[in-house]
């Protein structure tokens, strides 16, 4: 065996050749599931971000006090945790 067949049993020998289980539907849409949840997490996040950038860019700390943003983050944590 040459150098050029022992590289190329080393890759041969690492590629999984095994078919993979069939995804069930239900797995599908779980999947799915789990992305909107996320997407909409994600959204609250970009919205909560949005408003302190605002609060501190702008020098308006009165439009989000930090009680509130805290209480928009226990919030989304609290959905975070659900979808654990």
């Amino acid at each position: 065996m040459n150098e050029t067949e022992k590289k190329i049993a080393d890759i041969v020998s690492g590629i999984d050749l095994e078919r993979k289980k069939p995804v069930l539907p239900e797995e599908k849409q779980q999947t799915a599931e789990l992305l909107d949840e996320l997407t909409a997490a994600k959204r609250q996040l970009d919205k909560l971000h949005l408003k302190l950038w605002y609060a501190v860019e702008k020098k308006d700390y009165h439009s989000l006090s930090l009680e509130q943003a805290k209480q928009e983050l226990r919030s989304l944590l609290d959905a975070l945790e659900k979808l654990i």
